[in-house]
């Protein structure tokens, strides 16, 4: 992601890892982040398009995109049909959180909100941050009892 490799290489080399893949009956998907090659919406989309037949999908962290200046659940729609897998954790004011609580118009009630409304049949994990976290199998746990009660009020 960071490096002397120029975005053809990245992109040249990714075709080939993706194409190692999919032989192998594997996805591969791609996570924007700031500072990187790929750290928004728009250098992602170019990523995509350039390695080119659907070898790419997004792996989806609305808040790597919340602090490229973007609005999650707008973003989720452009990728909607590439969309490879999504984390589900919240993120305010600029510091991640490791928990949901299925608090009524956070981040990641917007973004559970917009997936429900879709077909969405791919991958949602749960992400918690062992730095702020001491107890992970407990917040995943929180953070999953969140999910069920939102989900059932959508």
């Amino acid at each position: 992601p960071k490096g002397d490799a120029t975005w053809e290489e990245r992109v040249n080399g990714t075709r080939r890892l993706a194409q190692m893949a999919r032989a192998e009956g594997l996805g591969f998907a791609v996570e924007a982040e700031g500072g990187f090659a790929i750290s928004n919406s728009t250098t992602m989309r170019k990523f995509i398009d350039e390695v080119g037949d659907g070898l790419v999908t997004v792996n989806f962290d609305p808040s790597h995109y919340m602090v490229a200046g973007e609005d999650p659940v707008e973003v989720l729609r452009k990728f909607r049909n590439v969309l490879g897998h999504v984390h589900f954790k919240e993120f305010t004011d600029g510091i991640h959180f490791a928990y949901y609580k299925g608090t009524p118009d956070s981040v990641a009630d917007r973004v559970l909100r917009e997936l429900a409304s879709w077909p969405y049949d791919g991958v949602v994990s749960v992400e918690t941050l062992a730095d702020i976290c001491d107890e992970p199998e407990a917040m995943s746990r929180e953070i999953f009892a969140g999910m069920q009660k939102r989900l059932k009020e959508f």
